[in-house]
């Protein structure tokens, strides 16, 4: 399996065992709690191993449509899809 395919398959898992909190839509995707990747080491207490779950969250987060989410006032997310703060300068 290749680097790209590792990280498309961690995402999937993301989105399927977190739904509230990560979609494949990427025009649907929200800003995320900052520590979230420690909240999900600890969750998935080691399905995913912490460099892969890394490179995913990296490049889920630098995503064209997150980064324009990621406007300041808007809400961050947790695991739960709960509102946990927002974004500021």
């Amino acid at each position: 399996m290749t680097s790209s395919d590792e990280i498309a398959a961690t995402i999937a898992i993301l989105c399927e065992q977190f739904p509230r909190c990560f979609v494949q839509y990427e025009r649907r995707r929200k800003p995320l709690k900052i520590g979230i990747h420690t909240d999900l080491l600890q969750v998935l207490d080691g399905a995913v191993a912490p460099l892969r779950l890394g490179r995913a969250l990296q490049t889920y987060v630098s995503n064209p449509f997150y980064l324009r989410a990621c406007v300041k006032g808007a809400w961050r997310y947790d695991l739960a899809g709960v509102h946990v703060g927002e974004i500021d300068e």
